[in-house]
């Protein structure tokens, strides 16, 4: 059911596991079976069950403590190949492997995450993009072999709230390219 705040009515259906393929879908639980929503805001913990979760726009919020895990994520056929996760708050864990969907490469792009973690072996074929955030490699799979990494640093500070990966790039990236960038500084 949509939710109305009183200011506006947002177009989200709560529970997510009734969700259909043109919904936005909203909450935590457990798959029964493979599932196509158009956009996902994670509340808690989503256990895939070992089904596939086909997010048809690409656009998955990730607030709170949250987790996906026990599956598998591709993006939809609209979403032009793109998983784009947004995070916020606390720990954001993605235990769920990324894959490409059936014709066409799945690009992972994690939005101002304040700390996710990848910690399954991933598929996908496509580029790895950070724009911002705090991302945790836990294995050396996560990203990808060949994966094109992108990070798009909010600051240059290793130390404080631009840190970006602590692993050394060349555990990171086997047989992909390396670009970083950070904003134009201030005169």
């Amino acid at each position: 059911m949509p939710q109305d705040s009183g200011i506006f009515r947002a177009l989200w259906c709560d529970p997510f596991d009734a969700a259909g393929p043109t919904d936005n879908a909203s909450g935590g639980g457990t798959l029964i079976q493979d599932r196509t929503v158009n956009s996902l805001r994670v509340a808690g913990a989503i256990d895939l069950g070992g089904h596939t979760l086909t997010i048809e726009s690409g656009g998955l919020i990730m607030g709170g403590s949250s987790a996906i895990h026990n599956g598998t994520i591709v993006p939809g056929e609209s979403s032009a190949g793109e998983l784009v996760i947004h995070g916020n708050l606390v720990s954001n864990a993605l235990l769920s492997s990324i894959a490409d969907a059936p014709g066409h490469k799945a690009t992972l792009v994690l939005n101002n995450l304040s700390s996710g973690v990848l910690t399954t072996s991933n598929t996908y074929s496509g580029a790895t993009i950070i724009n911002g955030g705090r991302v945790i490699v836990t294995r050396s799979d996560a990203l990808p072999h060949g994966t094109d990494l992108a990070l798009n640093l909010a600051t240059s500070n290793n130390g404080g709230n631009g840190r970006v990966l602590s692993a050394s790039m060349p555990d990171l990236i086997s047989q992909g390219r390396y670009r970083q960038s950070w904003p134009a500084r201030a005169a």
